[in-house]
């Protein structure tokens, strides 16, 4: 199933950029919009640059949108030229319509809600509930290691990148729960 049968489709023209490296594992990638709903989909149009998903809380109700079919690459990660292509690398990204420097204060109800959608890409894209990366002290994986990582990360473990979203505190434990 390429589509969250739960998700609002926003689908930015021209921001797909086609299909995965042949080989590489599946992986989640967290992100953070530092920003609140409120322009978001006008920030994708005027960049390009979009993750497969967008959730987040509002009026404390859940709302997903899904930019992507889970079958196509996006472009929220760096690409610096002559480095592994990371958006094509079978990452699966996730912004969180939230800020990485309060990620230890969200709600439960939002971890709920992304550990639900962990749970989903689990069973429709092959990620597993697990991650080998460090959070409260993280690391940027080389290339090499990003393209055979399976799992679940950070958008501050990808090389090449200058982000440092989700944030420290981020739970990856509730995100993970089974």
């Amino acid at each position: 199933m390429d589509w969250h049968t739960n998700a609002k489709r926003i689908i930015i023209p021209g921001a797909i950029i086609g299909g995965f490296v042949p080989g590489c594992k599946p992986k989640a990638v967290w992100h953070t919009t530092e920003g609140t709903f409120n322009g978001l989909e006008a920030t994708y149009r005027n960049t390009g640059d979009i993750p497969h998903f967008s959730i987040g809380l509002e009026h404390s109700k859940r709302v997903l949108w899904q930019h992507a079919p889970i079958s196509q690459s996006v472009s929220a990660l760096e690409h610096p030229a002559g480095t592994p292509d990371t958006n094509r690398a079978r990452a699966y990204q996730v912004e969180v319509v939230e800020f990485a420097r309060n990620a230890d204060k969200w709600p439960d109800e939002l971890y709920h809600y992304l550990n639900l959608l962990a749970k989903w890409l689990n069973r429709h894209a092959g990620v597993p509930l697990t991650t080998d990366v460090a959070w409260r002290h993280p690391t940027r994986m080389n290339g090499r290691e990003f393209l055979t990582y399976t799992g679940h990360c950070g958008h501050v473990h990808i090389p090449n990148n200058h982000h440092t979203d989700p944030g420290t505190g981020f739970h990856i434990g509730k995100v993970l729960k089974k």
